[in-house]
């Protein structure tokens, strides 16, 4: 059979169509399954992070898997899976402290057509994956997906490194009145409005990253932060709102503490669920991070979510400050910390550096595709 499989890359706009109303049944949640296409093609193929710069390997390829062995008819009969990759701007910074810029691959939207199912078709369309892109990349880039089947790809070569997740219930018990800051002390940030946030956390990122292969021995690895990251989020956020909350003005997408720290936190609406979603925190202290989670209390409670969802990792650096953050967190017994991930990162050097040899930096929500 595997001589009948092709990987074949996809610029048809038809055939990309075809592949998401396909696998709209995993992921469209409240959307249609024509609504759930549109948004994947407006914040994929029509997005800043998604246009395609084809010289530099970066933006959003679409791939489909053929078997050559199907009697078909039409260009779609003999589709079996598909999948695409989103590739962006990342670090590589070894021992001796010098760091380049390199490709990191993030695969997304792995899908077997459901006749197909347990004939291993995904599996070998990610080893042919990995090999169109080992065919293209600097090898001293790496690709990383989130599954949501656990470490299965393993098998193809990629080491789990799953961050927990930290879910907050009963909203109101964590809100500290002491903590209600006046509408000077903060600002919310609007859309495409933290073009200086992300600047100050690319530097930020990038002295980290230096400074830490001065005391490991280990390669890093870590995406670079980039305004147009935290646009894909948000496009996404107002295509769902426009669809399923209409009502709805969505004009914050995160706050910003006016107290010279430049403290923030980034969310993302989750109106399929009713969750907030934080894409990014960045807390100098525990007073701090207290603060932010007040006023992402605020904007939960406003959306009538019920709930707030926090990556470990988003809860900073620093050891001691992270301890102090989960302490308060546990203090509601309603929440669940330390969850797993519906999304587990993996992570494969192109290199193909042995486990142990390197580290996934900031490997964080903002990072998700």
């Amino acid at each position: 059979m595997t001589n009948d499989l092709v990987l074949e890359l996809s610029t048809d706009p038809e055939q990309i169509r075809y592949t998401h109303l396909q696998n709209s049944s995993a992921w469209r949640a409240k959307l249609t399954a024509e609504e759930y296409a549109d948004r994947e093609w407006l914040i994929g193929c029509e997005s800043k992070l998604g246009k395609r710069k084809v010289d530099e390997n970066l933006g959003l390829y679409h791939f489909v898997l053929r078997d050559k062995s199907i009697a078909s008819s039409g260009k779609f009969g003999d589709i079996v899976a598909s999948c695409e990759t989103m590739n962006r701007k990342a670090w590589r910074i070894d021992p001796k402290g010098e760091l380049v810029e390199v490709v990191a691959a993030c695969i997304g939207g792995v899908f077997t057509l459901e006749p197909y199912r347990g004939k291993g078709y995904a599996c070998t369309m990610i080893s042919l994956l990995n090999r169109y892109w080992d065919e293209r990349l600097d090898k001293r880039g790496f690709m990383f997906l989130y599954s949501e089947v656990g470490d299965y790809y393993s098998r193809v070569g990629y080491e789990s490194a799953e961050v927990k997740v930290h879910e907050l219930h009963n909203l109101e018990q964590y809100r500290d009145p002491e903590l209600d800051l006046d509408v000077s002390d903060y600002h919310f940030l609007k859309y495409e409005d933290y073009s200086t946030l992300v600047e100050l956390q690319y530097k930020n990122a990038k002295e980290f990253l230096i400074s830490k292969s001065k005391q490991t021995d280990k390669v890093l690895y870590s995406l670079i932060p980039n305004i147009d990251t935290y646009t894909w989020f948000h496009d996404r956020d107002l295509f769902i709102a426009s669809k399923l909350r209409a009502e709805k003005q969505v004009d914050h997408f995160g706050v910003t503490l006016n107290d010279g720290t430049h403290d923030r936190v980034v969310w993302l609406h989750d109106w399929n669920s009713d969750d907030l979603t934080i894409v990014a925190l960045t807390a100098s202290s525990h007073e701090s991070f207290k603060k932010l989670l007040n006023l992402s209390i605020s904007e939960a409670i406003s959306c009538k979510f019920d709930s707030i969802h926090i990556w470990h990792s988003g809860l900073g650096q620093d050891p001691e400050t992270v301890a102090a953050n989960v302490k308060f967190l546990e203090s509601n017994s309603s929440s669940k910390l330390f969850q797993d991930n519906s999304s587990r990162s993996a992570i494969r050097p192109l290199d193909g550096s042995p486990l142990g040899t390197y580290s996934w930096e900031f490997n964080d929500k903002w990072c998700w595709f």
